[in-house]
Formats: C-alpha cells, sequence, structure tokens
C-alpha cells in the first residue's frame, strides 16, 4: 500500500499546470487557465485548470478533479497507479517500492535501463543535428527527403548513430556498465567479452512507452539495403508485443476523438501528427497483435464505463501484405468491443507519400469515411474468384467463410455474403459451421497463425447433392463439361432450371418467342446460359430444333452438352410443351428474382446513404421494384393453383 503522506509529498511535487501542459495547450484567462479537452472532443475551450487550488474541471464532459484524477483519466489506470506515475516523474521513491526492491531487486535496474536509454537519445540527437560529418549529412538529407526538418528532429527526438563504439564510449563516461548497455540492448557483448554499438549508419527514431520513457530504438538505413528498419529486441523494459509507436502523445486525442489509427511504421506516424491528425500509432517490428488490441481499447472506452466503445481504423496498403495484415487484424475483433475498420490508400502510396502529394484534408476525407474491416477482408477474398460464374461462386464460399470465423456467424456479414454469391443465409452458416477457428491468445499471440482460421480438410468446393428430382446423389449438377468441382445448392438447381428451360426452348423454338421479354430479364447463374438464349430467341420462325443446335453451338462450344442436361420433368403433366414452358420460365423468373433482390439487399446493407445519397436512393428503389414484381407473379401463381 501507498502511505497517505507519501500521496500528499506526491501531490505536493506535481504542478498541475506543468502536467496538464503536456496534454492541452493552455491559455491565461485571468488567474485562471483554459484549453480544450482532451478527454472529449471540442473545438470551443471548456476545459478549466486553477493552479492555486490544484484542481481542474471540463465544463463540457463534467469531468474534473485534481493531479491524481487527470493522470487516472489520461492514462486509464487506477489511482494507486497514478500515485506511482506521478511518483516516478518526480523522482520521489514510494516505500512499497522501497520493499519491491528488497524482494526482487529490480527497481533500480529498471530505472538504470531507462537513464540509459534517455541518454542514447540525447546521443544520437546531438549526432544528427550538431555533428558535421559525411555520415551525419547523409542523415538530415535522408530526414528531409522525408519532410523531416530540424524542427520535426527536435519535436520527435530524431537522431543519428555513427557506430564505430561512439555511443559505448559516451555511456561508459556517464558510468555506465556494459551489462547495463546490454540490458538495455544498447549494445551487443562480442565474443571476447568487450562490446559494441548495437545501432550504427543508421537514422534513429525513440521508442517511448505511454508514459513517456524511451524503452526502444528504431533505426533505418538511409539506402535500400537490407534490413531497411532494426528495432530494439525485447528486454527487461520494452516488449515489443505491448508497445506501440507514439501511444504516449496520441493517447490524450485517442481518448478525446474516441478513435485510433494504426499505421504501419513511425515515419507514417510521424508524418500523419505532423500534419495535425494526432491520434496514429504503429506496431514496433511485428505486426498488429492481441495485446495491442487490448491496450489501445483502453484508450477508447469512456470514463465510467466498461466497455470500448470508439473506432480502430487500420490504415492498410492494398497489395496483398495488407490484406494479410487486415485478415490478422479481423481476428483480434472477439477481444474489443471497439468498432474496427480500415482505410487503403490510393495507387499505393504509404501515408506520408499521400500527405504530401494530396494533403492532410484528403487524409481526413479518407480517414472519415473507413471501410468496416470485415467487410474489407470478405470483399478481398471474393475479388479472387469470378462470381458471374457458377464454379466461381461454389468456390468463392468455402474460401471466404475461412475468413469470417472471428465474426461468430455475425448475421449482417452472413447476409451480405449470401447475397453476394446468391445462396441463402442457411448454405452460409452451413459452411460457417464446418471452420474451425482458434481465436488468438492475449498472452501468446506472436506467432503467424494466431487467431487463423483452420480448414476442416479440403479447400475444394463444398460437396453439395445435385437438387434435380431423380438424379444420382453423386451426379454432377451441370454435366458432364463441368469438371469436378461442385456447386452450392442455390447455383445448383438455377442451372438446372435454367438448362431445363433452354432445352425446351430448343426444341420449339416458336413457343419460346411469346417469352422474349421475361427472358431478358432474367440474371442467369451460367453466362453460358444467357448467350444461349438469346442465339435462340434469335431464330427466324419455323426454325427446327437442328437450326436451333447449329445457332448455340455458334455462340457456345459446350451447348449440346448443355442442352442434353435439361431433364423436361413437367412434360408428363399435360398442356404440352407450351405449359412446359411456361411454368418452367415461371420459376426461373421468380428465381431470378430472389437472386436479385438478395443481391441489392447485400448491396444496401453495405451502402452508406452519406455517401452517396442519390445512388443510395436509386438502389433502394431497384431493389422495391424486384420486390412488387416478385409479389405479383407469387399471386399469379397462386390464382392459377
Amino acid at each position: 500500500m501507498i502511505r497517505d503522506d507519501e500521496k500528499e509529498r506526491v501531490r505536493e511535487a506535481t504542478d498541475i499546470v506543468e502536467l496538464v501542459s503536456e496534454t492541452v495547450q493552455l491559455t491565461p484567462r485571468g488567474s485562471d487557465l483554459w484549453g480544450c479537452c482532451p478527454f472529449h472532443h471540442e473545438k470551443s475551450p471548456s476545459f478549466h485548470v486553477v493552479p492555486s487550488r490544484g484542481l481542474w474541471k471540463c465544463f463540457g464532459c463534467g469531468r474534473g478533479g485534481d493531479v491524481f484524477s487527470f493522470v487516472m483519466e489520461r492514462d486509464h489506470v487506477d489511482f494507486y497507479d497514478a500515485v506511482r506515475i506521478l511518483a516516478d516523474r518526480a523522482g520521489i521513491q514510494l516505500s512499497e517500492q522501497e520493499q519491491g526492491q528488497v524482494r526482487h531487486g529490480s527497481s533500480s535496474r529498471r530505472s538504470r535501463l531507462y537513464e540509459a536509454m534517455e541518454a542514447a537519445v540525447r546521443f544520437y540527437h546531438r549526432q544528427l543535428t550538431s555533428v558535421r560529418s559525411e555520415d551525419a549529412d547523409r542523415a538530415r538529407s535522408y530526414l528531409a527527403g522525408r519532410g523531416f526538418g530540424l524542427e520535426v528532429a527536435d519535436r520527435w527526438d530524431l537522431g543519428f548513430a555513427p557506430g564505430r563504439g561512439s555511443l559505448v564510449g559516451e555511456l561508459s563516461a556517464r558510468g555506465f556498465t556494459r551489462q547495463e548497455m546490454v540490458d538495455a540492448r544498447l549494445a551487443s557483448k562480442r565474443d571476447d567479452g568487450t562490446v559494441r554499438d548495437a545501432f550504427y549508419g543508421r537514422v534513429m527514431f525513440p521508442i517511448r512507452d505511454e508514459r513517456g520513457r524511451v524503452v526502444a530504438l528504431g533505426g533505418r538505413v538511409m539506402d535500400d539495403s537490407k534490413p531497411k528498419y532494426v528495432n530494439s529486441a525485447d528486454s527487461p523494459i520494452y516488449s515489443k508485443s505491448h508497445t506501440v509507436f507514439a501511444l504516449d502523445r496520441a493517447k490524450g486525442s485517442i481518448t478525446a476523438q474516441m478513435e485510433v489509427i494504426i499505421e504501419e511504421g513511425y515515419t507514417d506516424v510521424i508524418s500523419t501528427h505532423e500534419a495535425g491528425i494526432t491520434n496514429a500509432v504503429a506496431p514496433l517490428g511485428t505486426s498488429l497483435t492481441a495485446q495491442h488490441v487490448k491496450m489501445l481499447s483502453r484508450f477508447l472506452t469512456a470514463s465510467g464505463d466498461r466497455v470500448a466503445r470508439g473506432r480502430i481504423i487500420c490504415l492498410f496498403d492494398g497489395d496483398a501484405a495488407g490484406v494479410r495484415a487486415a485478415e490478422r487484424a479481423l481476428s483480434f475483433m472477439p477481444l474489443t468491443s471497439a468498432q474496427m475498420y480500415c482505410v487503403v490508400l490510393p495507387d499505393d502510396k504509404d501515408p506520408a507519400e499521400f500527405l504530401a502529394s494530396d494533403g492532410p484534408d484528403a487524409m481526413r476525407e479518407l480517414l472519415s469515411r473507413p471501410t468496416p474491416l470485415a467487410r474489407f477482408v470478405i470483399d478481398r477474398h471474393l475479388a479472387r474468384f469470378d462470381l458471374t460464374t457458377p464454379e466461381g461462386r461454389a468456390n468463392a464460399l468455402p474460401d471466404v467463410v475461412q475468413a469470417m470465423g472471428p465474426l461468430k456467424g455475425n448475421a449482417d456479414y452472413v447476409s451480405y455474403v449470401a447475397g453476394r454469391l446468391y445462396v441463402s443465409e442457411d448454405t452460409v452458416r452451413t459452411a460457417l459451421s464446418r471452420v474451425r477457428w482458434a481465436p488468438p491468445s492475449v498472452s501468446d499471440d506472436e506467432g503467424p497463425d494466431a487467431g487463423a482460421p483452420v480448414a476442416p480438410g479440403t479447400q475444394q468446393g463444398l460437396a453439395l447433392r445435385r437438387a434435380t428430382p431423380g438424379a444420382p446423389e453423386d451426379a454432377d449438377p451441370r454435366g458432364a463439361d463441368a469438371g469436378v468441382r461442385a456447386l452450392t445448392p442455390e447455383d445448383a438447381r438455377m442451372v438446372q432450371v435454367e438448362r431445363e428451360v433452354l432445352s425446351t426452348m430448343a426444341e420449339n423454338v416458336d413457343a419460346a418467342q411469346p417469352y422474349a421479354q421475361r427472358i431478358a430479364q432474367v440474371q442467369w447463374a451460367d453466362p453460358r446460359h444467357q448467350a444461349i438464349a438469346w442465339a435462340l430467341l434469335a431464330l427466324p420462325p419455323g426454325s427446327s430444333a437442328l437450326d436451333a443446335l447449329g445457332a448455340v453451338e455458334a455462340v457456345e462450344p459446350q451447348a449440346a452438352s448443355i442442352l442434353a442436361d435439361g431433364t423436361h420433368a413437367l412434360e408428363d403433366e399435360g398442356g404440352g410443351e407450351q405449359r412446359t414452358l411456361e411454368i418452367l420460365i415461371d420459376d426461373l423468373t421468380m428465381r431470378s428474382l430472389r437472386r436479385q433482390i438478395n443481391a441489392g439487399l447485400a448491396r444496401l446493407r453495405a451502402a452508406s446513404p452519406a455517401d452517396d445519397h442519390q445512388a443510395y436512393d436509386d438502389l433502394f428503389s431497384e431493389v422495391s421494384g424486384l420486390q412488387k414484381r416478385l409479389r405479383d407473379l407469387e399471386r399469379q401463381q397462386r390464382q392459377m393453383r
């Protein structure tokens, strides 16, 4: 426990104006100071600091208190951690820490490592800003090329590592031991027991924890040699899976805006912050981890609340690596109640390039309308397949459900995928039930397969049975020309109905002419069937079945096999071919309408009226018109029975 007298000592040692000014720009107004609240988004200052009383109050969101409550709100910690943070800031040793040293002997050692890291940062910064040498000039030129001038270098404590034992010599002169340098990962030990600088010939970026302490360093070469980036290895004060770059700077904006932007690297984050978008962070030397998501969710949780309410926006490249990163991020959705989104910058630009070419306002515009992360991943999976063909849709279904494991059968996305693939929601749920998905572990999330879906056997299409009455259960629903892949149940039946219609049309071309307008409105499951239908309707009156066969083979080489697959299942019910064709076309029309309606509803769910109100209204009207046509046809069918 922390004694009461120690709490008061910490309070007295903490200047509330200095503390708050680390996060808020304060302006004097009389004897008090005012600024914009760091805990909610506002444009007019309502945040009030009373230095004489050591208190603060926001008249916008209602929060207020003393130095301890400010740290509790800012860092999302409890009271005792707030006292410890301020004691460390003021250089006050608490009695519980002294006892901990006796038990563990670690507090003093960790303090020395923090001091060594700060000394290294100051040394590297001097090398960049004050030393005149060819290598230092190259470092300054590189940073200038990225848009990082001297002012940016000063704000972010950027530096240059000359190597050749210069840092080891500097730290030795300041009283740090070789073992402390090695433990801080500032130096590496040779076989002969001597040590050498861990970084050399690189531009240096300090990596700070959420309390602003330097815990690691990142270095980048000034050319294209490999590896481009090298970060400190994990140490007693640093874990890459628990640390994100610039959180100490971004946490106030993250909490105020209830939104965090996750970028790929520290140069991207610096460019974004310098452009005035100050809620950006980046993982370090690893992809996004479960611990990162859990940690960032703390800052997206309103005061007094237990669940995160904000948004996590991942800024990805549009290449394959970006898609893999998106899928990994998707696996962490069950770990947070925050909403996860993504933004892909155009033309394969990184954030720094995009900001330089298009400006901060364009970046803000993109960030204001991000894509839900789940939909981004789903769309990228579906884009791998030709969804205009039944084979493409059949192969897309098992592929896309592998990525949907973390969604726990989310009804919105089940419906969305069903609409895109022209299948029922039950078909998607059935496919999802076959996916074994292992949720990521917060304690061990460094493996490349963390949170990855596991295929339940084969990655080939689902084994689905033919829906045609009387057909063998293992028969391929598309005939001998279809190959070995299976179709979804909906496509299997739709394809069969289409072939029955085409076969009947080919046997009596004149009988099909009265239905030309309805046939023209059909959305065919197999695009080959549409070409055959148009070829049949283009034949002159009185054409024979042989004429029809010659015409369709001219547009589709597999036409004979397709027409032979028609079963004429209704031929014996009476009424002849005309009645058979009418019933089949009614069936085909209703199935086509249902497919178009489901696809339209999926597009409506994915669309935002705010993005393009007219396009949304047009799509809504289109779907409503299709629904009316289906109701009218169903009513007509009931009256005929």
